[in-house]
C-alpha cells in the first residue's frame, strides 16, 4: 500500500540530518520527529533497568551518554538502547574474562577421567554474538572513528567535552596541520 506509515525510509530527526550534511531546505519536514535533547548526565540515570546494571556497565553507560550528549543527539528515546549497549559490553568483557582464565578450549573427559579431546568454551561464541550487538549499537551513535566523522557535529566549542571530541575528530589540538 502506498503512502502508508510504514512505506518508504524511517524519517529521522532533523538534528541527525543536519549533523550528517543530509538536511535540505527544499524539502517539507513535519513537525514532532525530534524530541527534547537530554543535556545534563543525571537525567540518564532515570531509565528504567539502570539500577540492575553492574558498576562497570553503569560506568560505560553514563560514558556513552556523554559522547552522545556532546554531539546533542541524545533524546529520551535513546536511552534504552544505549542501556542494551552497555549491558551487552559488560557481557563481552564477562566472557572475555572467561576465555583470558579457562582459554578458548576446555578438555572433555570419558568416563576414566581420560582426555577425549578438547570442546570450544561456551564464553567465546557468546562473546561474538556480544560484539555484533555492541557494534550495530555503536555505529548508530558515533563510537568508532568512521561512525564520528561520518557525523559532522557542530557542537560548542567552549564545552570541555566538545573540546575533546573536536581534538580527536582533527587530529590535533589545532588539526593536522598542527603537527
Amino acid at each position: 500500500m502506498a503512502g502508508n506509515a510504514n512505506s518508504g525510509r524511517r524519517q529521522q530527526p532533523e538534528e541527525l540530518m543536519r549533523l550528517k550534511g543530509t538536511m535540505q531546505p527544499s524539502r517539507p519536514r513535519t513537525k514532532g520527529l525530534s524530541g527534547k535533547k537530554i543535556t545534563e548526565i543525571m537525567n540518564c540515570s532515570k531509565v528504567a533497568g539502570y539500577r540492575d546494571l553492574t558498576k562497570r556497565a553503569k560506568a560505560m553507560y553514563l560514558s556513552a551518554c556523554r559522547q552522545v550528549m556532546s554531539f546533542r543527539l541524545l533524546e529520551h528515546g535513546d536511552l534504552p538502547q544505549l542501556l542494551i549497549y552497555a549491558k551487552e559490553f559488560d557481557r563481552y568483557l564477562q566472557c572475555d574474562e572467561d576465555l583470558n582464565a579457562n582459554g578458548r578450549y576446555k578438555y572433555q573427559y570419558d568416563e576414566d577421567g581420560q582426555i577425549r579431546g578438547t570442546v570450544e568454551n561456551p564464553s567465546f561464541r557468546q562473546m561474538m554474538k556480544c560484539w555484533d550487538v555492541v557494534k550495530a549499537i555503536s555505529s548508530n551513535y558515533g563510537f568508532s572513528p568512521y561512525d564520528r566523522q561520518r557525523l559532522k557535529a557542530e557542537t560548542d566549542p567552549e564545552d570541555p567535552t566538545t573540546k575533546i571530541v573536536n581534538i580527536i575528530m582533527n587530529g590535533g589540538a589545532n588539526g593536522p596541520d598542527d603537527q
